[in-house]
């Protein structure tokens, strides 16, 4: 059970982590939308496209960001895979199943979080002024 509560909490964090990401990107200077996408594809090693790529590494603030979500999101991805291996090394109990319903409902959870629109905005705001109080923007 141990396993299955580290993949939530990191995948939790890695959510977190994107937002946060996307508003720094945002005080950089990229709309919300790219900003949203590159930190998302910067945390799951995915999808760069060459322009909006440009726009990010022209910058080094954008850089230093988008550097920090690569190694980020593959230490997440490791701990999440070593989560998973250790929760369901016993398929053939009633745990694993029990334990894999758990997870589901978990990510469901964190997924409606995450996309909500009347929260996320709410979020933005508090990261926003924390970021600007953080590095005087």
């Amino acid at each position: 059970m141990g396993g299955i509560i580290l993949v939530i909490i990191v995948v939790f964090v890695s959510v977190m982590i994107r937002k946060v990401a996307t508003v720094a990107l945002q005080l950089t200077g990229l709309d919300r939308p790219t900003s949203s996408f590159q930190a998302l594809s910067a945390l799951t090693g995915t999808g760069f496209t060459t322009r909006e790529a440009e726009l990010v590494i022209s910058h080094p603030m954008r850089r230093k960001i988008i550097s920090t979500l690569m190694i980020i999101g593959n230490a997440g991805m490791v701990v999440v895979i070593a989560g998973l291996v250790s929760s369901f090394l016993n398929v053939t109990s009633l745990w694993a199943v029990v334990r894999f319903i758990i997870l589901i409902i978990a990510l469901y959870f964190i997924f409606k979080l995450a996309t909500h629109g009347r929260i996320g905005r709410a979020l933005s705001k508090k990261i926003e002024e924390k970021l600007r109080e953080r590095f005087k923007i």
